[in-house]
């Protein structure tokens, strides 16, 4: 047998069943021109498995995102969309506690896919929108407007905002 040559299902059947029954499945694998090592790990996986199992190899990657984690994070955006990304990852891992833990990466991920993007909330000082403070912008604009053409003019921003 080639040194890259593949153990066929009904080969593995054969050495397991010898090894069950208690036969010599070293001298059967010599037999059947399969590796006393490739035998070993054969029986090994197969015990582990209980019994011959045709494992899928290749293919894409599982997904760690499923359906149900992406409604509930959108629920949870829904009910509070106040929350961090991180608040939202824990609250999706008390709601589902037998799903994979996904990082905040993937629950930004989930929420762009929706068209959903995340934005800092930040308290606006109560005076910033006041009537007072609207007369005093309008004050600014006219007077702003009426010198415009007499002055040089150098804009410095004291509006209180970064």
């Amino acid at each position: 047998m080639s040194v890259y040559s593949k153990v066929s299902v009904a080969d593995k059947e054969r050495l397991y069943q010898a090894h069950v029954r208690g036969d010599d499945y070293v001298r059967l694998a010599e037999i059947l021109g399969i590796n006393r090592t490739t035998a070993y790990h054969i029986i090994r996986r197969d015990n582990k498995l209980e019994g011959v199992v045709a494992l899928p190899r290749g293919g894409k990657r599982t997904e760690k995102v499923t359906a149900e984690t992406q409604r509930t994070v959108l629920d949870i955006v829904h009910g509070h969309p106040d929350f961090t990304l991180v608040a939202i990852n824990r609250e999706v891992r008390a709601r589902l506690p037998g799903e994979l833990h996904v990082s905040t990466s993937a629950t930004s991920n989930i929420l762009q896919g929706q068209l959903i993007t995340m934005k800092k909330l930040e308290d606006a000082p109560a005076k910033r929108n006041s009537d007072a403070t609207k007369n005093q912008r309008f004050e600014y604009c006219q007077w702003l407007m009426g010198n415009i053409q007499r002055f040089d003019l150098i804009f410095v921003d004291m509006a209180e905002t970064d």
